[in-house]
């Protein structure tokens, strides 16, 4: 096999893992959309269409009263502007990006083995691609329309609708329910094929795993391990805080009279339960993700590092046979010590351990900041209440 061949090619793809997903495949090939124009067409169906024109046509928007009493009410408003179309934007970026995920560490030749590796990209990529996912993804998405209709939206709902008893709107938020459920199912179930495929490939392959100290990168070659963690983190803190915010709202929203305020505390449970998921999402995602790669790349540096310290070991002995009757050898092996311990520290320096270029780690502070920026925005509604 050639090694410029490419991934898509080895593995008879288009470039993406979801080509036998309907949805994915309406998005890209029937509109013609990428993850960044999906989310502007999210965002503006979503958020101004559904939540704000759609209303005032219909004679239901009412956004000058207190904001417990907006309707579209701010949970609607807060899934129609942020939440939904991220979640959709992740869904269809992550079907390439796992592709360029493999792509990248071929490309960089950070395998010695490159047909080995195309052997095992093909045998990992076939298990995303399985029919199996979307069927499943499906009944995941109409169980959770049916449990929103029956259930959340039921008669004895302790939050009303906010489209009212409205059955075109019920019908058509149901939808978009369902086709975020189908979307976050897909994303997760893609992720986890990633932590468990790369875990393989560390097992499989790692002995021919090839670190490029000064690779433009800055991390080796594997800086795509690294980007693609930390869009997955910032996926899972806009998942979690929109589990947290379906939670909160509720209670929010149907609490005290209007111009009652509601009591806000530092010490909230609610606060307290964001951050301990956070520090508990934290950990997960480093051991699943970065942490492997990083123990692969400390065992490649500890080889090179070795190499040098077995030839330290051998110049001390041989110092310590010439310091007594032979000087100009041991000035000899001084010098080559010397040397190789400058060799020694400028790896220690410069070889990477960690899958994680300048601008990831930059993102990875930012994504760590989200939760301070919902305490934050907690604090403000409750205040404005």
């Amino acid at each position: 096999m050639e090694n410029g061949t490419s991934l898509s090619e080895v593995a008879g793809l288009d470039g993406t893992v979801d080509f036998n997903d309907p949805l994915a495949n309406f998005f890209r090939k029937t509109l013609k959309l990428n993850w960044a124009s999906l989310w502007f067409v999210a965002l503006l169906y979503l958020g101004p269409i559904e939540k704000l024109l759609l209303p005032a046509l219909g004679g239901y928007l009412n956004l000058n009263a207190g904001i417990r009493e907006w309707n579209p009410h701010v949970e609607a408003m807060l899934t129609g502007f942020i939440e939904f179309p991220a979640l959709l934007a992740f869904y269809l970026w992550s079907g390439k990006s796992v592709v360029k995920l493999f792509g990248e560490m071929r490309g960089h030749k950070s395998f010695t083995d490159l047909d080995a590796y195309d052997a095992f990209v093909d045998r990992a990529l076939k298990s995303f691609r399985r029919k199996l996912w979307p069927i499943i993804g499906l009944v995941v998405a109409v169980l959770s329309a049916a449990a929103m209709h029956f259930f959340v939206w039921s008669e004895s709902a302790q939050v009303p609708p906010w489209f009212g008893d409205r059955v075109g709107m019920r019908a058509l938020t149901l939808f978009v329910i369902g086709v975020m459920a189908y979307t976050v199912f897909q994303s997760l179930v893609r992720e986890g094929l990633v932590i468990i495929w790369l875990g393989r490939l560390w097992r499989e392959l790692g002995g021919e795993l090839e670190i490029h100290p000064y690779h433009e990168d800055q991390a080796g070659g594997l800086a795509g391990i690294g980007r693609h963690t930390v869009v997955f983190l910032f996926y899972v803190v806009i998942l979690m805080l929109f589990i947290l915010m379906a939670t909160i709202l509720p209670g929010f929203l149907e609490q005290g009279a209007p111009g009652e305020n509601i009591p806000f505390r530092l010490w909230s449970p609610i606060l307290i339960g964001i951050w301990a998921s956070y520090l508990i999402l934290i950990p997960c995602m480093i051991l699943l993700l970065i942490w492997p790669a990083h123990n692969i790349m400390l065992e490649k540096r500890t080889e090179k590092l070795t190499i040098y310290s077995i030839q330290l070991d051998n110049l001390v002995s041989k110092a310590a046979q010439y310091s007594s009757g032979e000087p100009e050898k041991f000035e000899k092996v001084l010098q080559m010590t010397e040397n190789l311990k400058k060799m020694r520290a400028q790896i220690l320096d410069d070889f990477p351990v960690w899958p994680l270029s300048g601008e990831s780690t930059r993102m990875l502070g930012f994504t760590s900041s989200l939760p301070t920026l919902y305490s934050a925005v907690t604090f403000i509604v409750s205040a404005l209440s």
